[in-house]
């Protein structure tokens, strides 16, 4: 393999171009995701979620990021 193949940009995907179903998403990461919305708060799938709905599996389980401190009341 060429050393040049190696040292290739990353490519990445714009995520507004990518469009889940809501059905596609658990109860509970829509919860989690309605509720920091409330707070101001952004939150987002990442993961092996985000991998498994993309390759059109079901994902076992869902990880959300958010920006929110959780030290914060």
């Amino acid at each position: 393999m060429k050393l040049s193949r190696l040292r290739r940009k990353p490519e990445y995907i714009r995520a507004r171009s990518i469009i889940f179903q809501r059905s596609q998403i658990s109860e509970n990461a829509l919860k989690g995701f309605i509720q920091a919305a409330k707070e101001g708060f952004d939150a987002y799938l990442v993961g092996g979620c985000v991998r498994d709905l993309l390759l059109g599996r079901e994902p076992k389980d869902f990880d959300v990021v958010t920006n929110a401190d959780p030290e914060a009341n």
